[in-house]
């Protein structure tokens, strides 16, 4: 548009200027129109993966040279131009991805050790790469170079968004997931066998063939075809999720779950926006349920207001959760949150495939999910915010994350609704003043804790942590979720300890927390130098590095200098890299036992798979020694209940076999009789100099000692 006036001014001939401007804008227009559907349609298809060096060649080159050879413009300049457009094609096609250079980008980066480059895909929509991460033990899916999803020990949420609609209703048939991604949420679908139709929604053909990757915990050589996409019941569709549901009848589906990706992705905003939800709502059953997730720790708090009140008005009714650090949106036509009893109900045989990714995302019982519940009515803490439209989709667009100096502020800001909603005393199947009261407690620490990742306060977070969890444990002391939340604070508060000061109250500290968590690398340090009968460690030092290693490969990175004496493994490798599909039943259950590195590791990563593996040997046998020393400290409140029913149930004896397990931080279950313990003057509050909240109730009390 600017090159086409000024050549003609420039170098036409003034007596056919007019005719040849004429000319030139009509071919313009036509080539707008043409060049449009030509890179917007065709060249994407024709050249995915290199498209953006042959479209300028595609297009600019046959341009310049017609110019040149008809005369319209000067050789010379045609000639200039083409140089420079096939030097700049050039310079493109040497970049990441591209012929000359082939790895793309993402296998570069995992030069840095931490990522293990796995496969890449390029289509007309994006790129998608997987990579293992070393530092987490999980699978990471990468869409145009951004870390999308991840699977692992540490990623529950997204199981969650494909298990909880089916503990509040009964009769989901059809159910449609969009934003397929990993494949997680679609695999937790698929463990139920009330869905006669699942139907898996994803825009990019790339994502979806990795799918293969997720199938395992760790890198495949061959990745098979994950289980639930032989499943029959499940149908792909590669199109845009709202085109998708544009072209279904109304009263379609029984259940729409969905986890796109962050709002400012490019195009993302449309998933988040009243017409969207409209659209939902159409293809919903009277009955039907929606559940979407939303970043609590990744948009600014007016955003985060915005998402869900233009959510809660779409919903008549609406619920907020609150699970593995994620915020979760429940929608609907008709009441959907059912008396506590009925819950309970509905939840699944232990012996159910669909238990045990219950039990990994913390929802083993009806106290879990009281627990993980916050509230239903949205409006009154963000009806003051603005919707997000199709005309105004203004959550796409977010400056650089900001920082406060402990951590990012968006968490804490957003947190603070979350706690405003909780707060509130409803009249819902779910709300009781005792309930509310815990609630408050565990959204405060769980605030606590992400302020205990990060800061000069770190330790008084941690602390503060422990302090109100604990008070929402005492009220639902058999809850898995609570017990697993207490856990972590219990940690944090130990490590942070450990990393300041070693003196005997803080070995006393380490001891307790090894006693009931397996899954602290900086705590099985601390096992070379502490624990022992003469004050040194109770292993050698060597083997509690290596231990350390094997749970964090990288946790020498960067160690505190009470464990500087130790010495730092040469391999920063985890033994789980070598395991792709993990094993089940008795075969895990011996691998998990005894002192191996793998055996570590494994009852690092996967605590309740591990614990479950043990409990079906102990349904068979009484343990040996090294099993049960692996199980003792993977118990939470249901795994102990499990424990005694394996060991009843096959007629063996309970007090011998589970009541040595029996730890005092976990609630007696029916069945073992433990007889009352004497306190020992040794013992130590959970909590040492906290502090409570300012302006925190009478309840706030100091926590209790387990």
């Amino acid at each position: 548009g600017a090159v086409v006036p000024l050549c003609v001014a420039r170098f036409a001939d003034p007596g056919v200027r007019s005719a040849l401007a004429g000319r030139l804008f009509f071919w313009q227009g036509v080539g707008s129109l043409l060049g449009s559907l030509l890179m917007g349609q065709a060249l994407p298809w024709a050249w995915p993966e290199h498209f953006f060096v042959m479209a300028p060649l595609a297009l600019s080159i046959p341009t310049l040279l017609l110019l040149g050879i008809t005369g319209e413009i000067r050789r010379g300049l045609a000639a200039a131009l083409l140089a420079g457009v096939a030097a700049a094609s050039l310079l493109g096609w040497s970049g990441p991805g591209t012929p000359l250079a082939p790895e793309p980008p993402l296998a570069r980066q995992s030069s840095a050790e931490a990522l293990r480059f796995l496969a890449h895909r390029t289509d007309s929509v994006g790129t998608a790469s997987v990579a293992y991460d070393r530092r987490k033990h999980s699978m990471a899916l990468y869409t145009n170079e951004f870390r999308a999803a991840e699977t692992g020990p540490f990623a529950d949420y997204m199981q969650v968004l494909g298990l909880l609609p089916f503990l509040l209703r009964d009769g989901i048939e059809r159910v449609a997931v969009i934003a397929f991604g990993t494949g997680t949420t679609a695999a937790a679908v698929s463990l139920w066998p009330d869905p006669s139709e699942i139907h898996l929604v994803e825009i990019s053909r790339a994502v979806f063939e990795l799918a293969p990757h997720f199938a395992g915990e760790g890198p495949l050589a061959d990745p098979p075809t994950p289980a639930f996409l032989r499943d029959p019941r499940v149908s792909v569709h590669l199109t845009d999720g709202r085109r998708f549901l544009a072209r279904q009848p109304s009263g379609s589906f029984d259940l729409v779950t969905m986890e796109p990706l962050l709002p400012y992705s490019p195009g993302t905003a449309a998933l988040y926006t009243e017409e969207f939800y409209e659209e939902v709502a159409r293809v919903l059953t009277r009955r039907g349920l929606v559940v979407q997730w939303v970043p609590t720790h990744a948009v600014p708090a007016s955003y985060y207001d915005s998402i869900l009140a233009t959510f809660a008005r779409a919903f008549a009714h609406h619920s907020v959760w609150f699970l593995d650090g994620a915020t979760i949106l429940i929608g609907s036509l008709e009441p959907q949150l059912s008396d506590p009893e009925r819950v309970a109900a509905r939840l699944p045989d232990p012996s159910q495939p669909a238990t045990a990714i219950l039990h990994d995302a913390r929802l083993t019982g009806i106290e879990d999910v009281i627990a993980a519940y916050v509230g239903d009515d949205l409006l009154s803490v963000v009806g003051d915010a603005e919707s997000v439209s199709d005309e105004r989709p203004f959550i796409e667009q977010v400056g650089v994350w900001k920082y406060d100096g402990t951590h990012r502020s968006f968490y804490r800001a957003n947190f603070s609704q979350l706690l405003r909603m909780a707060a509130q005393a409803g009249s819902g199947p779910l709300d009781r003043a005792t309930w509310t009261e815990m609630r408050v407690h565990r959204l405060k620490g769980y605030r606590h804790l992400r302020d205990a990742t990060r800061g000069s306060k770190r330790l008084e977070s941690a602390r503060r942590a422990v302090h109100e969890l604990a008070e929402a444990r005492a009220i639902l002391p058999r809850s898995v979720l609570l017990f697993h939340e207490e856990t972590l604070a219990l940690r944090f508060r130990t490590e942070l300890e450990f990393s300041e000061r070693s003196n005997r109250r803080v070995v006393a500290l380490v001891e307790e927390q090894l006693a009931r968590d397996a899954s602290s690398a900086m705590l099985e340090a601390a096992r070379g130098l502490v624990g022992g009968p003469d004050g040194s460690g109770s292993l050698p030092p060597g083997v509690a590095a290596a231990r350390a290693t094997a749970i964090a490969p990288f946790f020498f990175d960067d160690v505190p200098p009470t464990l500087r004496r130790l010495p730092a493994p040469r391999l920063r490798q985890s033994p789980l890299e070598e395991i792709g599909i993990l094993p089940s039943g008795p075969e895990l259950a011996q691998l998990a036992s005894g002192d191996e590195l793998l055996a570590v590791a494994l009852r690092s990563a996967y605590r309740v798979r591990v614990a479950r593996a043990l409990i079906g040997v102990m349904a068979e046998r009484p343990l040996t020694a090294p099993e049960s020393a692996a199980l003792a400290p993977l118990l939470d409140p249901a795994l102990l209940e499990w424990s005694v029913e394996a060991v009843g149930g096959r007629g063996g004896s309970v007090d011998d076999e589970v009541r040595p397990l029996w730890r005092e931080d976990l609630p007696l279950p029916a069945g073992l009789a433990v007889p009352e313990l004497v306190p020992s003057p040794q013992a130590l509050p959970e909590v040492s100099g906290a502090t409570p909240e300012p302006g925190a109730s009478s309840t706030d009390s100091p926590p209790r000692k387990h």
